[in-house]
């Protein structure tokens, strides 16, 4: 039971990137913006991240650093593609090799080549009382790190938005007949460039939670194919 309990603690450890990342891919998508750089703004976030919290010693102003930075290369993308018209597809491989790049060559600017990498506590766990001590469920769904709870909400919040209010409908009217939204008032443009720029925190954001939870340090190309597979669940999801 042990060994069962322990698997599924590290299935939701893992599957948070996962979900912040195709949430935020799923947020453009539903306005008409698809985002191929999820690779690109998880890695830069993930580096980001980890530099500002080990500058400034608090996790938490990393994952605003690596937020922003997902947020930046949304308005980028937005910008881009529906204020210059330009490719989706074109755009976000170029976001994509930027984030690749900056990456790699941020730690070494900062902190430059060392034998051992330097390292951040990591996240520690959040026990939620009374649920944390049923008995199997409890330690599996509360006692995980803060993040783990925010993902799981912030899926529940998302579905409702979208699905049980009336911005969401107009959203989601934005990315399925941008023409008729704009004939009833609804202002396109701007739900493009919030979407995207959401959107791009998310990611951003999954991309900090590596170095934060798994590992305590960054390390080139630490991703490891997240990001594209993000794309792939939210395609698998039906956006």
């Amino acid at each position: 039971m042990e060994i069962l309990i322990t698997f599924l603690r590290l299935v939701l450890l893992s599957m948070v990137p996962f979900v912040l990342a195709s949430q935020g891919t799923m947020l453009g998508g539903r306005t008409g913006i698809f985002n191929v750089a999820q690779e690109g703004i998880m890695l830069l976030g993930a580096s980001l991240g980890f530099l500002v919290s080990y500058q400034v010693g608090n996790n938490f102003v990393g994952m605003l650093a690596a937020m922003a930075a997902g947020a930046l290369f949304g308005l980028l993308l937005a910008y881009f593609t529906t204020t210059l018209k330009m490719n989706q597809f074109v755009i976000g491989l170029a976001l994509f090799f930027i984030g690749v790049g900056l990456s790699t060559l941020l730690p070494k600017l900062i902190i430059g080549i060392t034998l051992s990498p330097p390292l951040i506590p990591t996240l520690p766990e959040v026990s939620i009382p009374l649920l944390s001590q049923i008995p199997v469920l409890g330690p599996i769904l509360f006692q995980q790190n803060g993040l783990v709870y925010f993902s799981i909400l912030l899926s529940l919040v998302l579905w409702y938005f979208l699905y049980r209010t009336q911005r969401g409908l107009e959203l989601r009217a934005v990315g399925e007949n941008p023409m008729a939204a704009d004939s009833l008032g609804i202002n396109v443009v701007r739900a493009r460039y919030w979407t995207a720029i959401l959107g791009g925190a998310l990611i951003g954001l999954a991309g900090a939670y590596l170095p934060m939870v798994y590992t305590g340090t960054f390390t080139e190309a630490m991703t490891r194919g997240r990001g594209w597979l993000a794309i792939a669940l939210t395609f698998f999801g039906g956006w």
